[in-house]
């Protein structure tokens, strides 16, 4: 490298670390504002499924509760069977 161009060099490299800087705040600002959507998406999608999770919990609580009044309507079913067979 010849003494011109270290200096064109030496000259041009504060302007150039300012730029790459710049370049690297942007790119880094970028980054962040699409981590934080992708975050309130996710946060979104997450609030969806504790919903269908509350809507399945109570589906479940009320299919048991038709089975248990089910097992006790057959309980008195076969407990007039029985004394039917007697």
């Amino acid at each position: 490298m010849t003494d011109k161009q270290k200096a064109m060099l030496t000259a041009l490299s504060p302007a150039l670390s300012f730029m790459l800087f710049g370049f690297f705040l942007f790119a880094s600002r970028e980054f962040i504002e699409s981590v934080r959507a992708d975050q309130a998406v996710h946060a979104q999608q997450i609030r969806h499924l504790e919903q269908l999770v509350a809507e399945k919990s109570m589906q479940l609580q009320f299919i048991e509760s038709q089975m248990h009044d089910l097992k006790e309507t057959l309980r008195r079913i076969e407990l007039k069977i029985d004394e039917m067979h007697k």
